[in-house]
């Protein structure tokens, strides 16, 4: 998925910090690097989980797609557009990560999610 369709507007950028080490078992980030280049792209697959915002299997080049193995302190800084998920967690420990999002507050945003959330 792009994080794109939960943003909208303008340009975001999230910081992913690792707070335990991330394995293909425990669920670690898959991305396909350069992918936000390609802009934004229309989500219509949803996913036996009632995932929503995903790609349709014909939009990923397999080829292309890298695991992200972090340890615990490394950060991946990403733009909402780049393609990404992650692998499902098969172990009996949870993952946790902490994610900031960043946008520029001089770019004109038309999405009301951020004002939203504060209740503006």
């Amino acid at each position: 998925h792009q994080d794109r369709p939960y943003w909208g507007g303008s340009d975001k950028y999230s910081l992913w910090i690792a707070l335990d080490d991330c394995s293909i078992e425990n669920g670690c980030l898959r991305a396909v690097p350069g992918s936000h280049s390609d802009g934004y792209i229309e989500h219509a697959a949803s996913d036996d989980n009632k995932f929503q915002n995903r790609l349709g299997d014909d939009r990923i080049d397999e080829s292309k797609v890298i695991d992200v193995l972090m340890q615990a302190g490394d950060a991946l800084l990403f733009h909402d557009c780049l393609f990404h998920a992650s692998h499902p967690n098969t172990t009996s420990q949870d993952r946790w990560s902490l994610i900031a999002t960043y946008r520029d507050a001089d770019v004109h945003d038309e999405s009301t999610l951020w004002s939203a959330a504060l209740g503006l």
